[in-house]
């Protein structure tokens, strides 16, 4: 945020108060008073301008919430004392509580305009999948900024190339996963559709055709399906029967991408 326009929307106490309410509550006075521990009249004659926001609402506000008391009643840095959004190394659909984020959290960027109640960071490990494939941009220590929020999504067609996280299909369930997404229109008689790059492995199957030649020259032909999964060996050679399993992207509806990458922070900090 530019310092012009944190003067103009941090001017004064009222003013912090009010952009709180906007912008952590989403505009609900009871809401906000309900989570703070303050008066909802006394709240509500300070957003309205019928009275000045004083020191006992002020300090309520510090002791049940993880604002700042420099900025709330100085304008002094910014808004949180530190990261106010969870940090996670799951990918999950909604933003979990703070507390039960991840460690590192103070190492996160503050960055109090981008603050939402429907964002969360999810820090890259070095267990992800789009970190141990190659060539796809993401490293491990990298922090995405999360939103769960379905109403800001862009249309599916905006989402190619961007990063999120989708419900997909794991062996015999759904699972949340990072996802490079691509908006896919094969020719202009076919249906275009969204699909998410999860980097996950999935098995092959192969159309074998067996002919035996027999000693008379006569001969037969026998067909079977072989599938083909992911080769575990820690030596590096194939073991029999099994070959290392295709990357294929999964096809998936608007409905089935739970969340959107809205910021990408580069090795911000080192992953464990």
């Amino acid at each position: 945020m530019s310092a012009k326009r944190a003067r103009s929307e941090w001017a004064t106490p009222t003013d912090r108060v009010k952009w709180l309410l906007e912008r952590r509550h989403g505009g609900s006075r009871s809401g906000m008073a309900k989570a703070t521990g303050v008066s909802l009249t006394g709240l509500i004659k300070v957003v309205t301008g019928q009275q000045n926001p004083g020191r006992r609402l002020l300090e309520t506000i510090v002791q049940n919430s993880d604002i700042s008391p420099a900025w709330l009643f100085a304008g002094e840095g910014q808004p949180f004392k530190g990261a106010a959004m969870a940090v996670t190394e799951a990918c999950v659909s909604e933003p979990p509580p703070a507390a039960t984020g991840a460690t590192g959290a103070a190492n996160v960027p503050d960055l109090a305009d981008l603050y939402s109640p429907t964002r969360y960071w999810l820090r890259l490990g070095r267990g992800e999948l789009a970190v141990k494939a190659s060539g796809n941009g993401v490293r491990a220590g990298d922090l995405m900024l999360m939103e769960t929020d379905r109403g800001t999504f862009p249309s599916p067609e905006r989402l190619h190339g961007m990063w999120g996280v989708a419900r997909v299909r794991g062996r015999g369930e759904s699972v949340l996963r990072l996802a490079e997404f691509e908006y896919v229109r094969e020719s202009d008689e076919h249906d275009a559709f969204l699909q998410a790059e999860t980097f996950a492995h999935h098995p092959q199957t192969v159309r074998r055709i067996v002919i035996d030649e027999f000693p008379d020259g006569t001969l037969e032909a026998s067909k079977r399906a072989v599938l083909f999964e992911q080769s575990d060996a820690g030596s590096g050679e194939r073991p029999k029967g099994r070959w290392a399993a295709s990357i294929l992207p999964q096809a998936v509806t608007p409905e089935e991408v739970v969340a959107v990458c809205v910021l990408l922070v580069r090795g911000f900090y080192s992953a464990a």
